[in-house]
């Protein structure tokens, strides 16, 4: 992929993601058909702009049907986005012909969620890794390929490699599964992984494990990693920054200890309230009323003030920006009464029901 001018000067960033949009159109009924009503659009993401640094864990959060895969599979053009541009380093890769994309697909690599779906149950472990080479024409031996395999294999910490090498996906428990998974990304050597629920499927005595080798792997391999979470908690374990994303829209970004610590926009303050807690005197959880929007039938103004405790009158009609926080620090809120916009006089504390 060759690189123009304006986006080598974008390549301080090992991914930047700006204004993205992902449109969806939606069949007409046969209702709108005998009303004469056009057909509609779901807004799956609108109008996203975010970073991620080499050596980087960058988590996108948000509730099931914010945008969170979405906004991933366009940044690695599984999708093709509506509008906006993405560039992986220094390179725009929204108007690449799939020829073009092919160094893409070696340098930004998927970790899906399933890891028991994930893998061809008819292949042995150093077979399922070796395909991407195989495909790519990156092992010139059989000799060679087994190196690379073995090296990957290692890397993840499945060892003795010639051991798991022999095996089949049933004979691996899931969080072995999962390594195989990251190994067979891994052994491409990429620049960036973007980890969609790399955990969920997991169980909770092997979470830790993975997230461990996910943040040692950014630190000796100077990986990129965009994480796509729904739990906080798990992205307060391992990431830098946190990106909290809500109906297609990002609504806080900022340091992860931050972000957890003082959350600014009242979304985010609702996510983590409805983490369970461990001391008796936190138990109660308390939830969000009402649930997340239709993509397809966009609120006016902000599109959280349906389910804000907080709203006003403002907030009904106009769009928020991403902006610093009013109470100071690096991180960006997009919301009226808590950004630098609003103030020292309109800056005021909810109560969640």
């Amino acid at each position: 992929m060759s690189a123009d001018p304006e986006s080598r000067v974008a390549a301080a960033h090992l991914l930047e993601v700006r204004d993205l949009a992902v449109h969806f159109a939606l069949k007409r009924s046969l209702g709108d058909r005998l009303g004469g009503r056009g057909s509609s659009v779901a807004r799956a993401v609108d109008g996203v702009s975010l970073h991620l640094d080499a050596g980087e864990l960058l988590a996108l959060v948000g509730e099931s049907g914010s945008g969170k895969t979405t906004l991933a599979l366009a940044a690695l053009r599984l999708l093709d986005p509506t509008a906006g541009t993405v560039l992986l380093e220094g390179s725009d890769v929204t108007a690449l012909s799939r020829r073009q994309l092919r160094p893409l697909r070696r340098r930004a690599q998927l970790i899906h969620q399933d890891p028991y779906a994930s893998l061809d149950p008819r292949l042995r472990t150093r077979d399922l890794i070796a395909e991407a080479l195989r495909i790519h024409g990156l092992a010139p031996s059989k000799e060679a390929e087994q190196a690379l395999v073995h090296d990957a294999l290692t890397k993840v910490g499945l060892t003795p490699v010639e051991s798991f090498a022999e095996r089949y996906p049933h004979q691996l428990s899931g969080g072995q599964r999962q390594r195989v998974a990251i190994a067979g990304s891994l052994v491409l050597g990429p620049s960036l992984l973007v980890a969609d629920e790399p955990v969920s499927m997991l169980d909770v005595s092997v979470r830790a494990g993975v997230l461990e080798l996910l943040d040692r792997l950014r630190d000796e391999e100077r990986l990129g990693i965009l994480m796509i979470t729904h739990d906080l908690a798990t992205a307060a374990h391992v990431a830098d920054r946190i990106a909290v994303m809500y109906h297609g829209n990002l609504v806080e970004l900022g340091v992860a200890h931050a972000v957890i610590d003082s959350p600014r926009h009242p979304y985010t303050q609702a996510l983590i309230h409805a983490v369970p807690r461990v001391h008796r005197e936190e138990e109660r959880v308390r939830t969000l009323p009402g649930e997340p929007p239709d993509a397809s039938h966009v609120p006016p103004g902000c599109r959280f003030h349906p389910r804000c405790p907080i709203a006003e009158e403002r907030c009904r009609v106009e769009v928020p920006q991403l902006l610093p926080a009013a109470s100071g620090g690096t991180t960006l809120v997009a919301c009226h009464l808590r950004s630098a916009s609003a103030g020292p006089t309109t800056l005021r504390e909810e109560t969640l029901p």
